[in-house]
């Protein structure tokens, strides 16, 4: 038997579906014996003793290459890159939008690949960090709520024009709010009923905006005007149930709900993660919690 031997994968290279074996032995003629058997199916690559850190980094990006280009160098370009897309749409929805601009699904597609890169090259707490610092409360919220829909799609595994689909309903999710008062957005204090009301006029203001404009795909506005509709029927707009919410949308809640949670707000200091996922938890049949469930590695910030 081999001493070390080592791993298949079939999604290192995203430009190939081949699987290559690299084979890692400490025992070098029965690396050999093998290794001549595997390779005439041109499958394998070997590496055998005495090992070396770089050497075999060296061997595995050799033969799974990062169809991006990526360069470890740029780390800190791409993250800026992609918070400076990010921060751009958030212009266009609070400040341009409600003077008469319209907002564009170009303007959403131009953003996300550059988005998607910073967080796969960065991490989650590194976009949060950055995001964190921004002064005004609703672009930080809907730049955290991007930031932990990308982290989660990467974290199932989702294919990449799914990754696309998540990240631009998680950009887009609060575009109502560019229509409510700005004293009641940045109000140090609980809302009062009435101005909760008003708060609650959003998802509908937003989805009427979009749709009288066009071009935006039917399920980006079904999380605009959906976010905020539970399972169990007691959200808002619609006052939705189970299987009339889509995945979607479940996904998106989730992620507002918890980046709601963890943001220090004016009025309140932000809850711990534990705490903040202990919360939603406790929601029971409101959320879909086995999407829940599935999130706690990234909230709990295995990413």
């Amino acid at each position: 038997m081999l001493g070390v031997w080592g791993f298949m994968t079939s999604v290192a290279n995203k430009t190939s579906t081949k699987r290559r074996l690299l084979l890692a032995s400490d025992r070098s003629d029965q690396s050999s014996e093998l290794a001549s058997i595997l390779r005439s199916v041109g499958q394998v690559d070997t590496i055998a003793r005495p090992f070396d850190a770089q050497g075999i980094l060296q061997r595995i990006r050799a033969a799974f290459p990062d169809s991006d280009g990526y360069d470890e160098t740029d780390r800190g370009k791409v993250l800026n890159r992609g918070v400076e897309a990010a921060h751009a749409v958030m212009v266009k929805i609070f400040e341009k939008l409600p003077a008469g601009v319209p907002l564009k699904f170009s303007d959403i597609v131009e953003a996300e690949n550059k988005i998607l890169k910073a967080i796969k090259h960065s991490s989650l707490r590194e976009w949060l960090t950055t995001v964190g610092c921004h002064h005004a409360g609703s672009y930080r919220h809907c730049l955290f709520v991007t930031g932990f829909a990308v982290a989660y799609a990467q974290h199932l595994g989702m294919r990449d024009d799914d990754q696309r689909r998540l990240a631009r309903a998680a950009l887009l999710h609060d575009v109502g709010k560019a229509f409510i008062p700005v004293d009641i957005l940045d109000k140090p204090g609980p809302l009062t009923l009435e101005e909760m009301e008003e708060m609650r006029q959003h998802p509908r203001r937003g989805y009427d905006a979009l749709a009288a404009q066009g071009g935006f795909p039917p399920e980006m506005l079904d999380v605009v005007l959906h976010h905020h509709e539970f399972l169990d029927g007691t959200g808002y707009p619609n006052g939705l149930n189970g299987k009339q919410i889509s995945d979607i949308v479940r996904l998106t809640t989730i992620v507002d709900i918890y980046a709601a949670l963890v943001e220090k707000r004016a009025y309140r200091l932000q809850f711990t993660h534990a705490r903040a996922l202990g919360m939603m938890e406790e929601m029971g049949d409101k959320l879909d919690q086995h999407l829940l469930h599935a999130f706690r590695p990234v909230a709990f910030g295995y990413y």
